[in-house]
């Protein structure tokens, strides 16, 4: 092997470090971290929704965020040892755990207060339009009936 055939599979080992291979976002089909802005994590019934989103140009085709449900794990445990009591606990996805612990290195959420105060803002705004829109919509079916 000639020394620039090393030299060139060195360089293509140190970009791939950036994007490990064997990472949690890696193997959820995140191929650039270094592109995220935030994330946001919310439950929905037995699931847990990750939204992570990406920079984009203006008038980019490609999507702002991406969505991922995990579901979570049900455990039924004794709760009390004297008596036969049972309580079902639910744990949260180790893959998720893995993927946010990742999330939070990438994006260290210790930013500036003003600018997370905007994204919470614009968060609030986009679910004002989208819970007029939907009561307008279920009040067209209320009528319509």
């Amino acid at each position: 092997m000639r020394k620039s055939d090393l030299d060139k599979s060195s360089e293509k080992k140190s970009n791939n470090e950036e994007c490990m291979p064997d990472s949690p976002l890696k193997t959820m089909g995140i191929s650039c971290p270094a592109e995220i802005t935030r994330y946001t994590l919310r439950q929905e019934d037995k699931d847990d929704v990750l939204r992570v989103y990406d920079k984009r140009a203006k008038g980019s085709f490609l999507p702002a965020s991406k969505k991922f449900t995990f579901g979570r794990s049900h455990k039924t445990i004794i709760s009390d040892s004297g008596k036969s009591k049972y309580t079902d606990e639910q744990e949260i996805s180790p893959i998720l755990q893995a993927a946010i612990a990742e999330l939070d290195q990438i994006v260290k959420h210790s930013g500036d207060v003003a600018e997370q105060k905007k994204v919470i803002l614009d968060d609030i705004e986009h679910m004002e339009k989208y819970l007029c829109a939907k009561v307008k919509d279920l009040r067209s079916q209320i009528e319509s009936l």
